[in-house]
């Protein structure tokens, strides 16, 4: 039985002559010239598969003298485009016949290119030709297009005209104006647009599926407009869609979700963070039915990233401690993220589930965690920043709020003890300081526990402004005397207080909750929307001290409960 071998990049299973050593074989049949080889492509599968490799070229090129190999001819006798090249042989006196060129049915009549060899490829350049979008019809036109044929693979293929980031264009993304000013106004659209621009046109198919888009929106489209959407997870995100909401545009996009793994399900508590033009998904509860008890949630240490550009995720190394209901923060223009504390917890059980003081760093670049010195204590279900101007050499990771220990009522009912106190963590180039713990926040009996928090970021690079939502009233965080004090009262309060939604949207605060029918106080103003899953935000202005209201319908079955939902922002 013969064995594998490894020829170049092509692997061999099948004998290529019975009774010879594969590769012994393969040497004698890379001396046949190539003029032969597209007949003895239908000799057996063994040597389809070889003739069709780039093994024969690279064998060729090592063993076979210049003397054997020799030159062949190649012979345009028309446009390129439209009719096939030859090849002839002249020791050999064989003519083969190979494909034309890809078409562009703008243009015809190719002439006075030039064609050239390297390696084995032979590359079509330039030429004169008429295109039907130019005027007078009649008056040629110079060509810029660029083709390379693959005597290894007999393809053709297009490179580059005009260089956009990694984008290759060789079709006019605006008919009349050039590519690189054309995917420049192009950029300008809003990332939620996109994906239906994609049917306009194969350019436009390209363009937006391409790394470029980004690049350019980088780099040219100021942040006053490109500005943030929202993700929305509204259920365990390996089993349903999310979405993205583009609040100024107000234009929802679904996306896919995540690999699935058939063991586990009922996945909650994760944590979603935004760098770049990627979504990372970390950590989380779920229930495993390879664990036993069956109903016992396990915390999980998986973490996904989903690619913006690409659309598509992929998984990647998993966190050193299992985790949910944790702290997470993105470090600006370090590519890292850190996670804090967090525990087993599970929706479906209120008050159960362990927690944890362990801390880890994640290298985005370098995709490994690194462990790092612990909570001062057991801390879950907290919330995670970053505080710190981005001009500033040290940057602080903050841990708020979250519980601990827990008692029970009666000896029976299970209480958790919430935490008033806040810690940090000084983050630089070199590495990481000590926690140091900030105290209380508010006195005993101002409040039970720590609100939903939204961190507004400073676009003159300052230090972030931090939000507390306590029922109907939104908080602003001082550091210098660690207190929260009153910022504005929402002007419509939510029925369900619990499954409000908080989050800070291009400088302002959005309060989301959905419309679940009669008797609620701005029912009035959603009475023209038959279905009950219209979303209603608040959203508040903290320097112009404004409140204004938006009503959208998200592309859901059900109403967005954000008790259990899970939503971050990311600037695309």
């Amino acid at each position: 039985m013969p064995s594998d071998i490894h020829l170049g990049t092509l692997t061999l299973t099948l004998g290529l002559i019975p009774g010879l050593p594969d590769d012994l074989s393969a040497l004698i049949l890379a001396f046949i010239p190539y003029s032969y080889h597209g007949s003895l492509r239908s000799i057996s599968k063994s040597w389809k598969k070889f003739f069709s490799s780039r093994a024969v070229h690279t064998i060729r090129a090592k063993h076979v003298p210049l003397s054997i190999k020799g030159e062949v001819l190649c012979v345009f006798p028309n446009d390129p485009s439209v009719s096939d090249f030859y090849v002839f042989d002249v020791r050999n006196k064989a003519w083969s016949c190979l494909p034309p060129m890809p078409c562009n049915p703008h243009v015809y009549g190719l002439c006075n290119f030039v064609c050239v060899s390297y390696e084995s490829s032979l590359y079509v350049i330039g030429g004169s030709l008429f295109d039907t979008r130019s005027f007078p019809l009649d008056r040629p036109t110079p060509s810029n297009a660029v083709f390379r044929y693959d005597f290894v693979t007999r393809s053709w293929e297009v490179l580059r005209n005009i260089h956009l980031g990694t984008l290759t264009l060789t079709l006019g993304l605006i008919p009349g104006l050039p590519d690189d000013l054309s995917a420049l106004i192009l950029a300008f659209i809003p990332y939620s647009y996109h994906g239906s621009l994609r049917s306009i046109s194969r350019s436009w198919k390209k363009f937006f599926s391409s790394r470029a888009v980004h690049t350019i929106r980088a780099k040219h489209v100021p942040l006053s407009i490109k500005g943030e959407v929202l993700c929305v997870f509204p259920n365990d995100p390996s089993v349903s869609d999310f979405y993205v909401f583009d609040v100024r545009n107000k234009a929802w996009s679904c996306l896919p979700p995540m690999p699935c793994n058939p063991h586990v399900y009922g996945l909650c508590n994760f944590v979603c963070v935004s760098y770049e033009s990627s979504l990372y998904v970390i950590g989380g509860s779920l229930f495993d039915t390879r664990s036993f008890p069956l109903d016992r949630p396990t915390p999980s240490n998986a973490v996904f990233r989903y690619d913006f550009v690409t659309r598509s995720w992929e998984v990647l190394r998993s966190m050193i401690t299992p985790r949910g209901s944790f702290a997470c923060a993105a470090v600006d223009d370090c590519g890292r993220i850190v996670v804090a504390g967090g525990g087993s917890r599970h929706t479906l059980f209120g008050a159960a589930g362990s927690r944890m003081s362990s801390v880890e760093m994640y290298d985005i670049r370098r995709n490994e965690w690194v462990a790092l010195d612990g909570l001062p204590r057991f801390r879950a279900g907290c919330v995670g920043f970053m505080a710190g101007g981005k001009d500033d050499e040290e940057k602080e990771f903050w841990v708020m709020g979250g519980y601990g220990e827990s008692r029970t009522i009666l000896g029976v009912f299970p209480v958790d003890e919430y935490y008033r106190d806040a810690v940090a963590m000084q983050l630089t180039d070199g590495g990481v300081g000590k926690w140091r713990e900030v105290g209380d926040m508010w006195e005993e009996g101002e409040r039970t526990q720590l609100g939903k928090i939204a961190i507004v970021e400073d676009v003159n690079g300052g230090s972030p402004g931090i939000f507390m939502l306590d029922k109907n009233r939104i908080f602003r965080y001082d550091m210098t005397s660690n207190r929260w004090q009153m910022e504005t009262t929402l002007p419509r309060r939510a029925i369900d207080e619990s499954s409000v939604g908080f989050v800070a949207l291009n400088g302002e605060l959005h309060v989301m909750a959905s419309h679940n029918g009669a008797g609620s106080i701005e029912n009035r103003r959603l009475r023209r929307h038959k279905k009950l899953t219209s979303l209603f935000i608040q959203i508040y202005h903290p320097g112009k001290l404004t409140w204004r209201t938006l009503i959208t319908k998200p592309p859901v079955q059900q109403p967005l409960d954000f008790k259990h939902a899970v939503i971050c922002t990311i600037r695309l």
